[in-house]
């Protein structure tokens, strides 16, 4: 499989939502109230009553989401949670299913969340939503040779698949599975069996993401310089610390066990 072929899932669940964003439609709709089908057969479009005439002759709204008639937060939280393969396509759902059973920190949750809905800001995206970037490029800062999206950033920028291309090699299953099936979250979960491994590949992808993040943002915003030595070495110790803050590990063991054999340490885990 070519470079040019290569579309993980996650990648693709980014480029999906890049394309609409159903969840911002659902909760525009929940704000009108539609007697022309403004949303359609969602939570919001269908639980909204047209505009009607009371016996005063004023006309008013009712919203059916609450008994009251009047519209809440909560009976849209509520009807989010209810209807939410309306908000996010199958894929993105099992995405965010697999990742919330990953041992890492609820900050590293959030910025994974963010990331599998395709809602970090990236600079395409803030382009799209009017926020002036003039005084600074648009491109890529790890590559500076296309524009930054999240796909590109995570999956297809050159210094990003070398990166992932590192990591791949350190974890030691190119007999198991391929570099492909490595950098795509979704297929990841299909092909590794073990729990246990999978368990520890998923932290290190999630580590891998996070990495080149936090690199880019000191790029940007502390004037920084890619290093490859330090996103490489931030993977293996932001992994290691949350399994290690999971398995509850003995002083004894070392971050050393873990760079030499990362599928095999923390075996309580």
């Amino acid at each position: 499989m070519g470079a040019a072929d290569y579309g993980p899932v996650i990648a693709s669940s980014i480029i999906v939502s890049e394309q609409w964003d159903q969840l911002g439609s659902l909760l525009a709709a929940a704000r009108i109230a539609s007697d022309a089908g403004i949303g359609g057969t969602t939570a919001a479009g269908s639980n909204t009553a047209p505009i009607s005439s009371s016996s005063s002759g004023l006309d008013s709204f009712s919203w059916r989401l609450e008994s009251s008639g009047f519209f809440s937060v909560a009976s849209i939280a509520k009807a989010l949670a209810r209807d939410k393969d309306n908000a996010w396509q199958p894929a993105t759902i099992g995405l965010l299913s697999e990742m919330w059973k990953v041992f890492i920190p609820p900050k590293i949750q959030f910025f994974a969340w963010r990331l599998f809905i395709a809602r970090l800001p990236v600079k395409d995206l803030l382009l799209s939503r009017g926020v002036d970037l003039t005084s600074s490029d648009p491109m890529c800062v790890l590559c500076g040779s296309q524009p930054e999206s999240l796909a590109h950033l995570f999956f297809f920028c050159n210094v990003s698949k070398t990166m992932w291309s590192r990591k791949f090699l350190w974890v030691g299953i190119a007999s198991v599975i391929s570099l492909e099936v490595f950098m795509d979250f979704g297929i990841l979960q299909t092909k590794v069996k073990s729990l246990k491994d999978r368990r520890r590949l998923n932290i290190i992808w999630i580590a891998t993401s996070w990495s080149l993040w936090c690199m880019r943002n000191a790029i940007i915003f502390e004037q920084g310089q890619y290093s490859f030595d330090v996103v490489y070495y931030n993977v293996m110790f932001y992994s290691w610390s949350w399994l290690a803050t999971k398995s509850m590990f003995s002083p004894s063991s070392s971050f050393f066990d873990w760079y030499m054999a990362p599928l095999d340490y923390f075996s309580d885990v």
